[in-house]
């Protein structure tokens, strides 16, 4: 399995970081030159050119899997801390029956399947709810090829839909999730303290920026929000219980995945 690592030419220091931490555990990696969004460039709307940029990227990922030899590959973005057991997973064979696997957690509660398989000596179970985040996985020769058709333009960020399981782009796909995870996003770290600033998100900030200023200039903009806020409790109710069915029917469980530390 060929691990691909997404990376800005221009971010070097994150490039740094991920061969310091894949040389660590002796995986050789192949560099995806990540793709920068110039100004005079409009992404199609709603995206910000970050998270334009980030979907592009991750096409070129998909096609050298597509189009390789192997029936898997494992792609990382340049901003994850990396736990010793992923190699472990990178020397490990992915069973015909997984075409997504994430070994990533934004510590976000999810629904997974409570039945187990075991891949290189880590659990994985069925991914039942979405979750965001897309800076570690593994993907099938197959699924990369229906990532390629299914995402011709696609105007939605990629960690908006990779990892729905009922997303229209991703439903025929079988999606696992690991347990514990074997990579986090800086951002995601739980203790501030061991942030990198070298790290930080790009795209978060962006997008702020990129949503204030749709406020500014949407005369509606209250009354959306006001519509959003009385509404939220009845949403996070209907959520609640579409979670309650797919636990009955799928034999599942609500939990936290936690990062696998390297001192754990």
């Amino acid at each position: 399995m060929i691990v691909y690592v997404i990376n800005l030419p221009s971010a070097t220091s994150r490039l740094a970081h991920m061969k310091r931490s894949l040389d660590r555990l002796d995986i050789p990696f192949v560099v995806i030159p990540a793709i920068r969004i110039e100004p005079a460039i409009t992404p199609p709307p709603p995206l910000t050119p970050g998270e334009y940029g980030c979907l592009l990227s991750h096409g070129l990922a998909w096609r050298a899997i597509a189009d390789g030899s192997d029936n898997y590959g494992m792609i990382l973005e340049d901003d994850v801390h990396i736990s010793e057991r992923l190699k472990n997973l990178v020397l490990s064979v992915v069973s015909d029956n997984v075409d997504l696997l994430r070994f990533e957690t934004a510590r976000n509660p999810v629904v997974l399947d409570k039945q187990r398989i075991e891949v290189g000596g880590i659990s994985i179970q069925r991914l039942r709810t979405p979750v965001a985040c897309s800076a570690g996985y593994i993907i099938s020769r197959s699924a990369a090829r229906h990532l390629l058709a299914a995402c011709e333009n696609c105007n939605e960020p990629l960690d908006f839909f990779l990892f729905t399981p009922e997303h229209w782009r991703v439903k025929d796909l079988r999606i696992y999730q690991t347990y514990p995870a074997l990579v986090v996003q800086d951002s995601h770290l739980r203790e501030p303290i061991d942030r990198s600033a070298a790290l930080a998100s790009e795209i978060e900030p962006e997008r702020d920026i990129y949503y204030r200023q749709r406020r500014i200039h949407s005369p509606s903009w209250l009354a959306k929000r006001l519509l959003r806020e009385v509404t939220r409790p009845f949403k996070q109710l209907s959520g609640r219980i579409h979670e309650l069915r797919l636990k009955k029917v799928y034999n599942a469980e609500r939990k936290q995945v936690p990062y696998l530390a390297n001192d754990l």
